[in-house]
C-alpha cells in the first residue's frame, strides 16, 4: 500500500505516550544509578573510618601480620606464656620413695609437659614422671635406685592468675600474691617499697632509741611503761595518804606545803622579838618552830583527848578505878558497854610512866618521857 507521508491522530497519540513512558523509564533509572552512588559514597566514607580505626596491619609489633585474629592470638600466646614462673623444689629422698608432694602455695599444670625431676644429678625421663595431681607426681622406676639422702630436685612452671580468679578445674587462685609473701619464690622486702621511709620507718623510728629498759619491740616496751606507771601510781596513792589533805592546812595558804612553810616561817620572821630564839625552846625539836609546833600539839591533842575521856564530853558514863588513892583505869561506856579504857601505870616517882588505851578494837601505848623530872614528850606505839 503506498505511503502517503500522513500519520492519523491516534498514530500521533500512540507515539506520543510511548515517549513518556520511555521518559519515566529513564527517571527510574537515573534514581536507581543515584541511589547506588550515594550508597557506594557511605561504605567509601565508612571503610576510611574503619581504616583509620584499625590502622596499617603492617604497624603492628607481633610475628604474625596477616590479619587482626591472627595477631590477637599470637599476643594471647604471649601472654600465657608469661603467666608461668619457673620454679623448682629439692627433697633429700627417703629409700624406695616413690611418691613427692609439692611445698604448700606451689602447683604446676598435669596438662602440660614441662615437668622435670632429676636424682642424684639424673634426669629422669618423661616416660617415667606420673602426674597425679597439680601438687603431686609419683616416679615409675623401682624403688630400689632410690637411696636415702639422694638429691631429689623438681622443676616445673607455676600458674600465675590473679587473686580470687580460679580458672575451671584449677584451684589454684591467687597463688600469685604467695609468691610475693614470707617464703615464696619472689619474697617481698618492705623496706625497699617507696614510701617506706617517710610513711613507716621515720614515724616509728630506731627502736634502740628507746628509752625503757626493753627494745625488742613497741609492745614489750609499752608494756614496761604501763607497769612503772601502775607502781608510780601506788606511790602516789601512799606518798598522797601520808600527806594528808592539803585542804585541813590551818594556815591562809592551802594550795600547797611550801607556801604554807612559807608563810609560816614569814610570820616568824616579822615578829623576832615575840619568837625569840629557837634555842630556848623547851621541846626536842628546835630546828623550826614549824616542827617545835607540831610536836607541841600532838601532846596537847592526846592530853585533850584523855580530858575528853574524862569528863565524859560524848554523853558517855566514864567509870574511873582506884588502887590505894591512885587512878590505874578510866573506862566509858554507852548503854551498859565498854568502848574506850585508859589503863595507867606509873613511875616510882609517882610519875605517869604509861597509858595503855583500847577503843575501837586497837590498842595505843603512850609512854611518857621526862627530862629531870620534867616531863618533855610522849611516844606512841600501836600494838
Amino acid at each position: 500500500m503506498p505511503f502517503s507521508g500522513k500519520i492519523t491522530d491516534q498514530e500521533l497519540r500512540d507515539s506520543l505516550i510511548n515517549k513518556i513512558n520511555e521518559v519515566d523509564i529513564v527517571k527510574s533509572d537515573l534514581e536507581i544509578i543515584k541511589e547506588s552512588v550515594d550508597s557506594a559514597s557511605l561504605i567509601s566514607d565508612s571503610v576510611d573510618r574503619a581504616v583509620d580505626s584499625i590502622g596499617d596491619l603492617n604497624d603492628l609489633t607481633t610475628d604474625n601480620k596477616a590479619d587482626l585474629v591472627t595477631a590477637l592470638n599470637s599476643t594471647e600466646t604471649k601472654v600465657k606464656a608469661l603467666s608461668q614462673l619457673p620454679n623448682e623444689y629439692e627433697w633429700e629422698s627417703i629409700a624406695g620413695q616413690l611418691i613427692y608432694n609439692l611445698p604448700e602455695g606451689t602447683s604446676y599444670d598435669p596438662s602440660v609437659k614441662w615437668l622435670r625431676v632429676e636424682i642424684g644429678g639424673a634426669s629422669i625421663p618423661p616416660s617415667k614422671i606420673n602426674k597425679i595431681s597439680p601438687t603431686q607426681f609419683s616416679l615409675s622406676i623401682p624403688s630400689s635406685d632410690i637411696l636415702a639422702g639422694l638429691k631429689v630436685v623438681a622443676r616445673w612452671s607455676q600458674p600465675v592468675l590473679p587473686s580470687g580468679s580460679p580458672s575451671a578445674g584449677n584451684n589454684n587462685a591467687g597463688i600469685h600474691h604467695l609468691s610475693h609473701e614470707l617464703g615464696g619464690i619472689d619474697e617481698i622486702d618492705i623496706t625497699k617499697l617507696k614510701g617506706y621511709a617517710t610513711n613507716v620507718s621515720e614515724k616509728i623510728g630506731s627502736r634502740s632509741d628507746l628509752q625503757t629498759s626493753s627494745k625488742t619491740s613497741i609492745v614489750s616496751a609499752i608494756n614496761e611503761l604501763a607497769t612503772k606507771e601502775t607502781n608510780n601510781s601506788s606511790s602516789i596513792n601512799t606518798i598522797t595518804n601520808n600527806i594528808g589533805s592539803i585542804g585541813s592546812l590551818e594556815t591562809d595558804t592551802q594550795f600547797n606545803i611550801v607556801e604554807a612553810i612559807n608563810e609560816i616561817n614569814k610570820k616568824v620572821i616579822e615578829n623576832p622579838n615575840i619568837v625569840g630564839s629557837l634555842e630556848e625552846l623547851v621541846t626536842e625539836d628546835k630546828t623550826s618552830v614549824v616542827h617545835a609546833v607540831n610536836e607541841n600539839s600532838n601532846i596537847v591533842n592526846e592530853v585533850s583527848n584523855h580530858l575528853n575521856i574524862l569528863l565524859g564530853t560524848a554523853g558517855n558514863s566514864i567509870i574511873p578505878t582506884y588502887t590505894d588513892g591512885q587512878l590505874d583505869k578510866i573506862e566509858e561506856f554507852k548503854d551498859s558497854n565498854a568502848i574506850h579504857s585508859s589503863v595507867l601505870s606509873y613511875n616510882s616517882d609517882g610519875t605517869l610512866a604509861t597509858v595503855v588505851e583500847t577503843f575501837d578494837g586497837k590498842t595505843i601505848v603512850y609512854s611518857l618521857n621526862y627530862l629531870n623530872s620534867e616531863f618533855v614528850s610522849v611516844d606512841k606505839t600501836f600494838m
